[in-house]
């Protein structure tokens, strides 16, 4: 009896690890998530800057067109720091297996969108990497990953940020929002080293999941 009171446990840890635990979560497409650093650079033009990279992948249900753009969207209060933003060029280098046997990598730009992106809906400030140096007539398929990076002069946050990667697709049909888990810029600007030294430099760690607008 005790054999199979034991079993009978065994087997209800394991379906709910499989089906309720996060860490088990299995996505179902059309989805978009990432993972992000954010670095402090150490000399140069950006001495004091952040150096912020996101590693994204994304799948949009087999859409006709594929991946348009991407964007991560930013707090209201970002819309006046796009001076603090800097992109590399490219700013973002992904890889699309549409066919597992020939990958395709391509480099992306970025931008800073201060009144979000219509193409979207999206009215809050937006870091926008579109415009793939595409190798030939290629074009980013429906499913694929890629890391895409910027600096700023913007105190990093961490945790689970809601909903701020969008993924657009070509066709529109599968448009989708995801999280970031990781750093994200704060809003707060990196302050001067004289007033680091009296209140310290750190990262903020923010719990809260933040709430975002969208055009109708």
């Amino acid at each position: 009896m005790r054999r199979k009171v034991h079993f009978f446990l065994v087997v209800a840890v394991l379906i709910f690890c499989i089906f309720v635990s996060p860490s088990f979560a299995v996505l179902v497409p059309p989805y978009i998530e990432g993972t992000s650093t954010a670095t402090p650079v150490v000399g140069g033009a950006r001495d004091g800057w952040y150096y912020y990279v996101m590693d994204i992948n994304w799948d949009l249900d087999g859409s006709g067109a594929g991946l348009s753009h991407l964007d991560l969207i930013l707090g209201f209060e970002c819309a006046e720091l796009d001076h603090l933003v800097e992109f590399d060029s490219p700013a973002g280098y992904s890889t699309t297996e549409t066919d597992p046997t020939n990958p395709l990598s391509m480099g992306w730009s970025g931008y800073f969108n201060r009144t979000g992106d219509p193409t979207t809906g999206l009215l809050n400030p937006v870091l926008k990497f579109n415009d793939p140096y595409f190798p030939g007539d290629a074009q980013p398929g429906a499913d694929g990953y890629g890391t895409f990076s910027f600096y700023a002069n913007i105190v990093p946050e961490n945790g689970t940020l809601t909903d701020v990667l969008f993924a657009k697709s070509g066709s529109g049909v599968d448009d989708t929002s995801g999280d970031l888990v990781g750093d994200y810029p704060s809003c707060t600007i990196v302050p001067e080293p004289a007033t680091m030294l009296l209140v310290g430099a750190g990262t903020l760690i923010l719990g809260r999941k933040r709430r975002y607008s969208y055009g109708k």
